[in-house]
């Protein structure tokens, strides 16, 4: 994975950050979607009313909960055609609510991203990104965002505009846990005798 993959990555989860409500999201990079595809975040959100509104219109809305989001980062044209070409698997399978390409600025065309999809690329400033195509809205059901919610929940989790990797915190916490078990071990053994 390049810095630029990984930069759009944080860039892709920033970005929803800020069209989410206070409860924020739950997000992940990584997430193991179906066999062969590892989605490169994916995202767990309520959406501000304003960006919420934008489906309200489509067919079979109701209001959610929780919205899920996918993002699929393409650093390369080739990247983008494995894909998204013809051939491309993953312009007819929608396991989120929301699904994005992320690329850099001008890397695809509008036309060219699929029916479902949303297009986000980097903005001119190179500061954040642009959402260039709105996504259509996906309805799924609710064992398929549980099955999602639990993915997330063993990957990296995203909150408050950082990540937090689950593997190493939790690693961290059991050493300060047996350390403070053998602290108390230490010290009950000493009052003990």
């Amino acid at each position: 994975m390049t810095n630029v993959h990984r930069d759009l990555q944080y860039k892709s989860l920033i970005w929803l950050q800020g069209r989410a409500t206070a409860r924020g999201i739950r997000a992940a990079i990584e997430v193991s979607i179906a066999e062969n595809w590892i989605a490169d975040a994916v995202a767990l959100f309520n959406l501000q009313a304003r960006f919420h509104d934008r489906f309200a219109k489509q067919k079979r809305y109701k209001l959610l909960i929780y919205y899920s989001g996918l993002f699929e980062i393409k650093v390369s044209r080739s990247d983008f055609q494995k894909d998204f070409g013809n051939s491309g698997l993953k312009g007819k399978e929608y396991p989120c609510n929301l699904h994005w390409i992320v690329t850099p600025h001008g890397l695809v065309k509008e036309s060219e991203v699929p029916k479902y999809w949303g297009l986000l690329e980097v903005s001119k400033s190179k500061r954040g990104l642009t959402e260039v195509k709105s996504p259509l809205f996906v309805e799924q059901s609710w064992p398929t965002l549980h099955s999602l919610a639990d993915s997330i929940l063993w990957k990296n989790d995203f909150r408050a505009g950082g990540f937090w990797d689950r593997e190493r915190s939790t690693k961290k916490f059991l050493e300060e846990s047996w350390a403070r078990q053998e602290l108390k071990l230490e010290f009950d053994s000493g009052t003990c005798f």
